[in-house]
């Protein structure tokens, strides 16, 4: 007898999945905020607002900088540097986009602004995240979230947005019982970290060590801990032993909300 195997695809019509993207306001359009708003959004938040651009604008005209330059062109390749970077990515299509702002170019060739956000807060504290999300919010802003750049879908950049740089928001605190804020009564707890958003790997894997414990985490050093590895799913060294990073904080919240 002769098998054939077929796969069943569903048709739709191409009117009925047509979705409708509201668009947020850009840098370069009619409503962006003027720049005495944005001075005045500077001000309420401390100074912690920043022309962000791309990192290689320090060797290029009219931001030209030797000193600080020569420190560009030194760091170049360190995944450290660039992660402390507003304007840097750890893939530079996703910093550049097709602009051009290289460095080794010479100091009179263009540097555009690419895909890095217009303004960037420097969001060390999450009241001053808050305070961004809100401005964004009252003037219809298109926002993006940025930590370290390692983001390869290029989430944390965005051309003419605004960006919450949370780098500096650090934070680890160790738990021998953790149980999560409206856990049942009596639910025994387990060891955990709680992490601030801009704790990086090598940070967390260090003091992990000062403290006698395993973190399932990412191999690369510079990764940011508490953002986007886990939305990816969270792969590690320790996940033939240990799961998935996802895997070991939503089956813990599963056990304890079902015990």
């Amino acid at each position: 007898m002769k098998l054939t195997h077929f796969i069943l695809l569903p048709l739709v019509s191409r009117s009925s999945t047509a979705t409708q993207y509201h668009q947020r306001c850009r840098a370069e359009d009619a409503c962006w905020p003027s720049p005495a708003a944005w001075s005045s959004f500077n001000a309420s938040i401390n100074g912690q607002l920043i022309a962000s651009r791309p990192s290689a604008h320090v060797c290029h005209n009219p931001t030209y900088d030797q000193a600080l330059c020569a420190i560009t062109q030194a760091n170049w390749t360190s995944s450290d540097w660039r992660t402390a970077q507003p304007g840097a990515y750890s893939a530079i299509l996703w910093e550049l986009g097709p602009s051009q702002c290289f460095i080794n170019d010479s100091i009179s060739a263009p540097c555009e602004q690419g895909l890095v956000a217009h303004y960037t807060v420097n969001a060390s504290t999450v009241e001053l995240a808050q305070q961004a999300v809100r401005w964004a919010a009252r003037n219809d802003l298109y926002l993006t979230v940025k930590n370290t750049g390692h983001d390869h879908l290029g989430r944390s950049s965005g051309k003419g947005a605004i960006a919450i740089w949370t780098h500096y928001m650090k934070g680890r605190k160790w738990h021998d019982a953790f149980v999560p804020h409206g856990g049942q009564e009596g639910v025994k707890g387990v060891p955990a970290v709680t992490l601030q958003a801009g704790e990086q790997w090598l940070d967390v894997y260090r003091d992990a060590d000062r403290n006698d414990r395993i973190v399932v985490g990412g191999s690369a050093r510079t990764v940011g801990a508490a953002g986007g590895w886990f939305t990816g799913g969270g792969h590690s060294p320790w996940s033939h032993f240990y799961g998935l990073g996802i895997d070991s904080r939503f089956k813990w919240f599963r056990d304890v909300w079902r015990s």
